[in-house]
């Protein structure tokens, strides 16, 4: 392998090898933020950022049906040893590939030229929470191959094990199994949000349909008192056809994100995966070009302090009065407060018990100064002989409805409507 190219900024740096097509690591404040083995064997599994051609029937399952791993098999022109480097400069680098494709168990053959560039983002075009980004620009383009053969492009990001997928979800969504069903404890869904924990010994892999994701995922790893968060974002054309379905599910529309967890059997890796919309040989455009745009942060917890949230508190559900005070004085705050109530779960935690949580919760000193945001950090931290309570963080920012006149005489809701306004609104559609 050649030496690869290094971008390093005041943040951390980034391992580059266009030979290889793809981002060998990630390393912020001293931790690295992408899964590499302990030593390359010459395969294809080399870790980092990569990227493949799907749909992954096609072209990686040897037959169709049950997923046997015995019959997956990773296409020779998908080797990381082929590329061509076309630029290789001091902030970016670009590579080119020609792949040729055939399927194992149907006649179907692809030849696709794809080229990749990958471009290091300057610390002064990075939102104010710092860290490093990068973006990467895709192109492919269908050469040659069967006549309505869809082809997508197939990214992928391998990360260690430890960590949780953060999902934001259009709505309440469920994703859908490729493999044996992915643990129900592995996965928690709310409205709007999924959470995938990567680790353990399942090997499972799932799917969310374009129209479910928001072109955004994030994973998440604690590193001692701090979370490592890799997040990428990547475009969305739900109106369009997406070709990678589970194998069972041919003739639905394909996944536009996809995680899948190792367990083991390949090295303790988890994959954040995501998908363009398809190209059909001979039908419609035969060229598709995406940029994503990647960021690594090291971010404190608790996440509510580390966003400076306007107003956070914690309080104990067994000192009522304080509880109530507490409450109060969140809803007393102009604009968003939050309050950590502890308390404790009777049925199932014998540690964390009432007489666990009573013996530790105290008032936070009164010298305190709750618009030191330096100083609610180290206090929000404290949690062993002495868990504090009360106000922990607290700004004057001005709140989000401050911003907007019409709610300055009170919610929306409480107001006049001058009718005759609405109705020549509506009459300028007539």
């Amino acid at each position: 392998m050649n030496s690869p190219i290094q971008w390093k900024t005041e943040s951390g740096s980034v391992s580059i090898s266009p030979e290889h097509g793809r981002i060998l690591g990630i390393e912020v404040s001293g931790h690295q933020a992408l899964w590499r083995p302990a030593a390359f064997d010459g395969g294809w599994n080399i870790g980092g950022e990569r990227l493949w051609i799907g749909p992954e029937v096609d072209w990686f399952w040897q037959r169709v049906g049950k997923p046997d791993f015995s019959l997956y098999q990773v296409p020779a022109d998908l080797n990381p040893d082929h590329w061509t480097v076309t630029r290789r400069d001091a902030d970016s680098c670009r590579g080119e590939i020609e792949v040729s494709l055939q399927s194992a168990h149907r006649d179907a053959r692809v030849l696709l030229g794809i080229s990749r560039t990958f471009e290091l983002i300057p610390a002064s075009c990075i939102e104010s929470r710092g860290g490093l980004a990068f973006r990467i620009s895709t192109s492919l383009k269908i050469l040659d191959g069967t006549s309505g053969q869809p082809v997508d492009l197939w990214s992928i990001l391998q990360v260690p094990f430890g960590g949780s997928m953060i999902i934001p979800t259009v709505g309440s969504h469920v994703a859908r199994d490729h493999f044996a069903p992915c643990p129900a404890s592995e996965f928690t869904s709310s409205p709007g949000l999924l959470e995938l924990k990567i680790g353990g010994p399942a090997m499972f892999k799932v799917g969310l349909a374009p129209h479910a994701s928001t072109g955004r995922v994030a994973y998440a790893r604690l590193i001692g008192c701090d979370w490592l968060v890799l997040e990428r974002s990547f475009p969305l054309h739900p109106a369009l056809r997406y070709c990678d379905s589970p194998m069972d599910l041919p003739d639905t529309q394909g996944d536009a994100l996809q995680f899948f967890n190792d367990g083991g059997s390949f090295g303790c890796f988890g994959e954040m995966e995501h998908r363009s919309p398809a190209l059909v040989c001979g039908e419609g455009p035969q060229t598709f070009t995406e940029s994503t745009t990647t960021r690594v942060q090291l971010l404190p917890e608790p996440g509510y302090l580390a966003w400076k949230a306007g107003f956070a508190a914690r309080s104990f559900s067994g000192m009522t009065d304080h509880l109530a005070g507490m409450i109060q004085a969140g809803i007393a705050h102009p604009g968003f407060a939050l309050i950590d109530i502890l308390q404790p779960c009777i049925s199932f935690n014998t540690v964390n018990t009432f007489k666990w949580y009573k013996e530790r919760c105290r008032d936070i000193a009164p010298t305190h100064n709750p618009s030191d945001w330096d100083a609610a950090m180290k206090v929000a931290f404290q949690w062993d002989e002495w868990i504090p309570v009360g106000i922990i963080y607290k700004n004057d920012r001005a709140p989000f409805g401050s911003h907007f006149p019409a709610c300055a005489q009170g919610p929306l809701a409480g107001q006049a409507v001058d009718k005759s306004a609405l109705s020549r609104i509506i009459m300028g559609y007539a």
